[in-house]
């Protein structure tokens, strides 16, 4: 029964990364690690969602 939990554990994770559930997770972490120092704050997850959504849709996205 450990061993199901731990594969349940393992594909919820995986299934948060691969649809970007985790994306604000992460960008705390990386904040915390290379900024947390300074006086500034991280971005809200709202401003960090509409941030991701500029910085994906931007810009030309086809091949022709």
């Amino acid at each position: 029964m450990h061993k199901l939990s731990q594969i349940g554990h393992w594909l919820k994770h995986q299934w948060c990364r691969f649809n970007g559930d985790d994306a604000y997770q992460q960008y705390l972490d990386h904040w915390q690690q290379h900024h947390g120092e300074s006086e500034t704050q991280p971005q809200s997850r709202k401003a960090f969602f509409a941030a991701e959504t500029l910085r994906k849709w931007n810009g030309v996205k086809r091949c022709c």
